[in-house]
């Protein structure tokens, strides 16, 4: 059985379900039923690391969590079954079109149907009798995916979710195995809110570290921002 520590490696990203339910603001227990076998059915997204101990996901799968949130939140997306998402994305792995939701996309609701638009104008799951010239009016909007960095593929690279002056708030597989850290600097988060908490000043806490106080309240603002929504 392979260990998450076996694929830990630039590129990959790494992360425990919590931490990926936290960064994706979700609950842990729906992130859980999303992507690993429960008593409720089978998940919806598939993991890289199906029989990893401890279980462990990546950041393409971090970014396909947002993904279906997203859709979930909205009015339309709500009513769209589970089942529903899970069979359009086994039909993009039977086009050879892995991931799709890390991907540059575009999702659009009809009722309870869910099609998914990819990048090049490939359509999984249209029906041209009943969706043509429709589709405008079924678009869900994906505000997050205008944080994303995508590489020549179309396959997200990284992810700046939150910005104050210069400084960003950026997950990247290739750095830190994708843990959030602020950029420039490439500082943990997490190192500059305990520094913060320890110092009980976020200037001395920016002095520590040899950055602009600004970084400091970047990261506290994103910690504080990281509550679960769905």
């Amino acid at each position: 059985m392979a260990t998450v520590m076996d694929i830990a490696r630039p590129g990959i990203g790494l992360y425990t379900p919590a931490e990926a339910a936290m960064y994706t603001r979700l609950r842990l227990e729906t992130f859980n039923r999303w992507f690993f076998d429960s008593d409720r059915g089978q998940p919806v997204l598939e993991p890289e690391l199906p029989n990893a101990s401890p279980r462990g996901v990546s950041f393409r799968e971090l970014i396909e969590a947002n993904s279906v949130r997203t859709l979930r939140q909205h009015p339309k997306g709500r009513r769209v079954p589970l089942q529903h998402i899970r069979t359009i994305l086994n039909q993009c792995k039977e086009l050879g079109i892995y991931h799709p939701l890390a991907q540059r996309h575009t999702l659009y609701v009809f009722g309870t149907r869910l099609i998914l638009r990819m990048g090049e104008g490939q359509y999984v799951g249209l029906d041209p009798k009943i969706d043509a010239g429709q589709l405008y009016h079924g678009k869900i909007i994906e505000p997050f995916l205008n944080e994303l960095e995508f590489d020549e593929h179309g396959m997200a690279k990284n992810w700046s979710p939150l910005q104050r002056g210069k400084y960003r708030v950026i997950l990247d597989p290739d750095r830190r195995f994708g843990l959030p850290i602020i950029d420039p600097g490439g500082i943990l988060v997490r190192a500059l809110v305990d520094a913060a908490i320890g110092e009980g000043d976020e200037e001395l806490a920016a002095q520590s570290f040899g950055i602009e106080p600004d970084a400091v309240r970047l990261a506290i603002k994103y910690t504080e921002h990281l509550a679960p929504a769905a």
